[in-house]
C-alpha cells in the first residue's frame, strides 16, 4: 500500500481483514518521528512491517498516470529518481 503507513489506524483495518504483512515505504524508525508510534501499532495487531522505501512503493502510480494521460494526447514524461535506502 503506497502512502497511509503513518495513519496508525490502518494497523487495526489490516488486521481486521486478516492481512498480517504490510509493504510500505518508509519505516526507519530514525527516519521520521511517526515510524517509532506506526511499528508500536503493527506489533499491536501482529502486522509485519516491510520497507520499500518511499520512492519505489510509489513511483508504479505515477508510471501509469503518465501512460493515462499519453492516451488523452498529453505530452506526459515520468522522471525517476534514485530511491533513499535509509527509509528503510
Amino acid at each position: 500500500m503506497a502512502g497511509g503507513a503513518s495513519n496508525s489506524d490502518i494497523y487495526e483495518y489490516l488486521a481486521g481483514k486478516g492481512v498480517n504483512t504490510f509493504v510500505t515505504g518508509v519505516t526507519n524508525p530514525q527516519k521520521a518521528e511517526w515510524v517509532s508510534k506506526i511499528h508500536e501499532r503493527a506489533k499491536q495487531y501482529g502486522i509485519n512491517l516491510i520497507g520499500g522505501t518511499h520512492c519505489s512503493t510509489e513511483k508504479f502510480a505515477c508510471i501509469a498516470m503518465t501512460d493515462f494521460f499519453k492516451k488523452m494526447g498529453l505530452k506526459a514524461e515520468f522522471i525517476d529518481e534514485e530511491s533513499d535506502l535509509y527509509d528503510l
